[in-house]
């Protein structure tokens, strides 16, 4: 970054040049001036109010010759920042502007650079920007450089990334089918009265996060009259973004159960972080493993809608049209 003179800022950029915004420091024969604008970034950023600092030599304000003198690099981020820790926090899916300063006389141009700098900053010049993603959570320790001749000046910077978190939803619109039928009435199954699944049962149901950050629903299954322990039996992920009102759709798979069995389940649906509102059992989520042969496992009365024969107490589903019908 070499110096410039305050009557040599670009008109272009629009910035007005207040004379009272620049303090000559006599001692370290150089002149400061830091300027606002509020509007569109000098970088195509968002709206915002934006802070340029920029460093002039001793001669550029009209003292006579310069001092080999050494400088030293601080940081202009804005309000929130406490300069004396060098510490900065800030959300995750936010972006944060750090401007470098340059105190002091400077032999000639000034590059920087920057080490432990995270995948999310870029330092472009004077100019730092981070954007860290939700997944860039924590605490990263920086130390940023500015070199001019053969002088160089560090300074540390001690970022800390918070995230904002909430679980998912509950799930709702549960239902439970089979290799069979893809998926039946919610209101009649899962039911530990009502259902039987005919093969390899499956749990359909939706959820959402709503800071669409990726789902995993765990299913707990046990014998009826067993304990829950909190351990998933099943478990499945998706990565993909379903930001409420978005909803997953999704279907859990529950093979290897024994048939003419009675079992009941708990579901816990968490983030990719973590969060969740833990497992929630009911009273009705329950159903049968089938086929059944030596006994009359949970089945739907006469009357009741149905899909296939195994589902009705009289062994008769009447399609009545396909493929809804009747139990006998």
């Amino acid at each position: 970054m070499s110096p410039i003179a305050v009557d040599q800022i670009p008109e272009s950029l629009g910035i007005e040049r207040p004379p009272n915004q620049c303090e000559f420091h006599l001692t370290r024969r150089t002149s400061l001036c830091t300027i606002s604008k509020l509007g569109r970034s000098l970088i195509g950023g968002p709206m915002r109010r934006l802070h340029l600092v920029l460093l002039f030599s001793a001669a550029h304000c009209g003292s006579g010759g310069t001092q080999n003198s050494s400088f030293r690099l601080e940081i202009s981020s804005g309000g929130g920042t406490d300069l004396g820790t060098q510490r900065i926090a800030m959300q995750a899916g936010d972006t944060r502007l750090i401007e470098l300063l340059v105190v002091g006389a400077v032999p000639g141009s000034v590059t920087f650079w920057a080490q432990g700098l995270p995948g999310f900053g870029r330092l472009e010049g004077p100019l730092l920007t981070l954007s860290p993603a939700r997944a860039d959570q924590g605490e990263y320790a920086i130390t940023l450089f500015a070199k001019s001749g053969n002088q160089t000046a560090s300074t540390s910077l001690d970022l800390v990334v918070n995230r904002y978190n909430s679980p998912p939803r509950k799930i709702e619109n549960l239902a439970l089918g089979d290799d069979h039928i893809n998926v039946r009435f919610p209101m009649s199954c899962p039911n530990p009265n009502l259902c039987t699944a005919n093969g390899t049962a499956k749990l359909w149901m939706a959820t959402c996060d709503p800071e669409g950050d990726g789902i995993t629903i765990d299913v707990e299954v046990v014998v009826r009259g067993r304990p829950f322990s909190g351990q998933p039996t099943y478990s499945v992920t998706t990565k993909e973004s379903f930001s409420c009102p978005a909803y997953w759709n999704a279907s859990v798979s529950l093979p290897g159960l024994v048939r003419e069995t009675s079992y009941d389940f708990g579901v816990r649906v968490s983030d990719e972080f973590g969060a969740t509102e833990g497992w929630v059992q009911q009273r009705g989520w329950g159903f049968d493993q089938g086929p059944c042969t030596s006994r009359l496992c949970a089945c739907y009365p006469s009357g009741s809608y149905c899909f296939q024969d195994y589902e009705c107490c009289s062994g008769v589903c009447i399609l009545d049209p396909p493929p809804v019908g009747h139990c006998q």
